[in-house]
Formats: structure tokens, sequence, C-alpha cells
């Protein structure tokens, strides 16, 4: 999706400000060089400790705070149109480590939004596909099926979603629940297009939807602009349900490679995720697979329904997997990654 430059402006005729947090992530990133190139004033919410090495060259504000302490935040949040609140834990060494973070910080970021009395255009909260769970019978979760998160990552977004719905009667706000996101930066998937490149192409039975990084940004700028978004949480993906074996064949040939295909069982990500979480109970640093992880990989279907997005954002994926794909393989190319 092309997306023109902003008309929008601030109640001050200046081009609206945008606070961002999570902007120095993978997605994040992908959100701010968009919002610049639509004209937007970005601030980035930032720790101390944060990594800013997608960002630190672009034209923004940073500030620094932590969603723990809100004392940190007035002066961020402090004559913002717009907040795309992108931060959050994915991996915790302790499950309460994500409550804290996707729950309470969210909590607090809206309790500070709401105490300074500004004129907020959009909150848009960045949840997940693992705050609704999976289905069950391989049917798109749509935005009125029952919520079921099946880990402590997914339950605390969904904690996070309560604490937004919460205040949708003094503040604007937006819920967007991508699945799985792919993309240049992406470090998450890495290690699966690594495995391919050395010609094997590892297979769970599981049906999944995709969303590549450029078309959950359009998806954001549309939910933030809109006015129709106010109050509604919407899923965004790719138009069709992918296996990891069509993934890992697509990606195969566009690295030009042959793949060996290699089919796990169901229990296979369970003694490698025990593994890793003795380590990180040891090294005390969490890892991307852990036992939680390891029961989503379990599941047959973490698939959603898009088309309520479509119909009232307007938003139409841009990206097809095989070019979203060869978008993301080029560029680990060319940072050395593969």
């Amino acid at each position: 999706m092309v997306l023109t430059m902003s008309t929008k402006f601030s109640s001050n005729g200046f081009p609206p400000t945008a606070l961002v947090t999570g902007g120095n992530g993978f997605l994040g990133s992908h959100l701010i060089e968009a919002l610049l190139q639509r004209g937007y004033r970005v601030r980035c919410l930032v720790r101390k400790t944060s990594d800013l090495k997608w960002i630190k060259e672009l034209k923004i504000d940073f500030f620094i705070g932590d969603l723990s302490d809100p004392s940190s935040l007035h002066q961020a949040v402090r004559g913002v149109d717009y907040i795309y609140h992108l931060a959050g834990v994915t991996k915790a060494i302790k499950p309460e480590l994500y409550y804290e973070a996707n729950r309470n910080g969210t909590k607090n970021l809206l309790d500070v939004c709401s105490a300074n009395g500004e004129e907020l255009q959009k909150f848009v909260y960045v949840s997940s596909l693992a705050a609704a769970g999976p289905s069950w019978d391989g049917t798109p979760i749509k935005e009125t099926s029952p919520l079921r998160p099946i880990t402590d990552y997914g339950k605390s977004k969904l904690e996070g979603e309560r604490e937004v719905w919460r205040y949708k009667s003094r503040i604007p706000v937006t819920i967007i629940r991508p699945p799985v996101i792919y993309g240049p930066r992406d470090r998450q998937l890495l290690s699966f297009f690594q495995t391919v490149k050395r010609g094997i192409i590892p297979i769970l039975s599981m049906k999944l939807s995709l969303a590549y990084v450029r078309d959950v940004v359009a998806t954001l700028l549309l939910a933030g602009e809109k006015e129709e978004s106010r109050g509604e949480a919407y899923f965004v993906c790719g138009p069709k349900v992918s296996s990891w074996g069509e993934i890992g064949g697509l990606a195969s040939e566009i690295m030009g490679v042959r793949g060996l295909r290699f089919r796990l069982p169901a229990f296979s990500p369970y003694p490698v995720a025990f593994f890793c979480e003795a380590l990180s109970f040891l090294t005390t640093k969490p890892t991307v697979l852990n036992l939680q992880k390891a029961r989503e990989m379990s599941q047959r279907y973490w698939v959603c329904d898009p088309k309520k997005a479509w119909e009232e954002l307007g938003f139409r994926p841009q990206y097809p997997l095989r070019l979203g794909l060869r978008e993301t393989i080029d560029w680990y190319k060319g940072q050395g990654w593969l």
C-alpha cells in the first residue's frame, strides 16, 4: 500500500506529533520511518540502555523514560496528537515480567495520557494474535471470537487490551492484533531462514497467518488516522493461510538452494525448550524458545481473519508471501545475516 503525505494537522496548525513506544525495535523502526515520510513530527520513548541502531540517524526526538515509572512519561506524552504503543516484553525468565510490562506498563501510559488532559486524537495499542489464542478447528479467528490465550505472553497482552478498553470513554483507542510479523530487521525468524539456506526445511504441522512488516505499518497508520477505528480492534495479516513447508519451499527457491524437507513431530520443540529454559535460569537471560513458546509451536492453527480491517480501514495487503520473502531474504543477505 502506497500512502501519501498526511493532510492532518494538529490543533495548533503544525504537522501532527506522534509518540512511538518500542520505536527502536523491528516493527517500531519501520513505523517511525513511515510517520516521518507522512510529515509527522515523531517522538520515541526509549530507555537509557535501548539499542538505537535502526533509528539513531533519523530526525526524531528521543525521550528517556520507562513504562514502569509513570513519572518518567509525562514529558514524552505532553502535547502529542497520536500515540502508537508498541513496547512490550515478548520473552522473559519469569511469568510475572510479562504482566509487569504488557499490562502494568500499558496502564501506566494510559494513566499519564488521561492525567495530562491533552486532546489526544488516537491511542493505538499493538497487541498480538497470541492475546486471542490459536484456532482450535482451523477457522480463522475474528474480532468477535472468544479470546483464549494459552501462554503468559498472550494472557499479558490480553490484560493490556483490557486496560486499553477501560479508557475508551476518555481516550480514543484502537487495538491492532498482528500474527507473526516478518520482514527486514526481524530476528525472530532468522534462524528458520538460516536453516533453509543450509538445505534443510523444518516443517511443523501448523497452519499460520503471516503479516509483512510494511503491511502492518500501513494498517497502523490507517488505524491512527481514521475516525472509524475508534473503539475497535482489528486483526491484520495477509489474505492466505500458509504452512511452514510452503514458506520454506519459497525461501529455498529464492535463495537458490535445494531444500530437504524434515517434518518435526508436534512434541519436538519441548526438549529443546526445556534445555533453553534451564540455560536461561542459569544465565538469568531470557531465550527465544521456552516451554510456553513450545506450547505455541505445538498448536495446529494460528490463523486470523483480516476482513474487518479491509472493510473498515480500507486496508489491502501489498506484499504477497513470495514478494515479502524476497525482500526479507535480500535484506538479510545485504546485512550479512544469510
